[in-house]
């Protein structure tokens, strides 16, 4: 989309959002600061994207559907509509304000072992109510792992039903799965969450390859198992999210029970 979107700052989307800040976007969205909530004072964020005729009133339903959906890691959905900015006609979705996204901290330096496991453990609990209700994120990687008063939350306005064909997903990349072709699956996202956790350990994605992706083999456990085990071209071979979470916090095994002698 285009460059120029600091000059929508100070409009007001249907007379409810004003546009305070541009915070960034890509080819195919743009991201304001806004304030919602009956006095205005509680911080949001509301990102537009362009969407055809076709696909507008199905985006608006995932957005409505995934506003539904509550968990203590999902970025909060409050509101979605159309709308009209910078002469374009616009679907927009306002949502929680995030301070930082994992991709912009991780130029800085890779995460330990441990922040690893305490960023992984939420995200896959996530994951795993999202699955469990039948949708897919579609969307795994770091700049979609967000920061909100030191808690992480994962992205929510990409969440859709397993299956159903992303709109405005734009170029895959590693973090895509080969085989999803566009469509938002329970598999997609566990090679996604594959390829987040290696960049997150070494700040290198996964390197491409014609078989499963490379990396570094000195990634510590169980973080090189959870790798190689979602990072798998054949989908029907990868980790589930409970086959991730029973690796990232093994159960402990059950004491033998204690047998008493019978005196002769």
């Amino acid at each position: 989309m285009s460059d120029s979107w600091r000059d929508s700052e100070g409009q007001v989307i249907d007379g409810r959002f004003p546009l305070i800040k541009h915070l960034g976007g890509s080819d195919h969205s743009v991201v304001f600061a806004t304030q919602r909530g009956n006095d205005k004072n509680e911080k949001a964020a509301i990102k537009f994207i362009q969407a055809d005729v076709a696909n507008a009133a199905a985006q608006l339903v995932r957005w409505k559907q995934a506003a539904q959906l509550s968990h203590p890691n999902l970025i909060k959905v409050y509101e979605s509509g159309r709308c009209q900015l910078a002469g374009l006609d616009l679907l927009y979705v306002v949502t929680d304000f995030a301070q930082e996204n994992l991709a912009e901290f991780l130029p800085q330096r890779a995460l330990s072992a441990d922040e690893t496991h305490d960023m992984l453990e939420p995200f896959v609990d996530a994951l795993s109510y999202l699955h469990g209700k039948g949708f897919a994120h579609g969307r795994i990687k770091p700049g979609n792992i967000l920061a909100i008063d030191d808690q992480l939350k994962l992205s929510s306005d990409s969440i859709c039903r397993e299956g159903d064909t992303q709109i405005g997903a734009g170029k895959p990349d590693i973090y895509v799965a080969p085989e999803t072709n566009g469509r938002a699956t329970k598999a997609g996202d566990d090679w996604s969450l594959g390829a987040t956790v290696v960049e997150s350990l070494t700040q290198r994605r996964p390197e491409e390859t014609a078989g499963d992706p490379g990396f570094a083999d000195s990634l510590p456990q169980p973080f090189l198992d959870i790798a190689r085990n979602t990072l798998r071209r054949d989908p029907k071979s990868r980790w589930t999210t409970a086959e991730i979470s029973n690796r990232l916090n093994p159960k402990a095994e059950p004491e033998p029970a204690k047998t008493t002698a019978l005196a002769a």
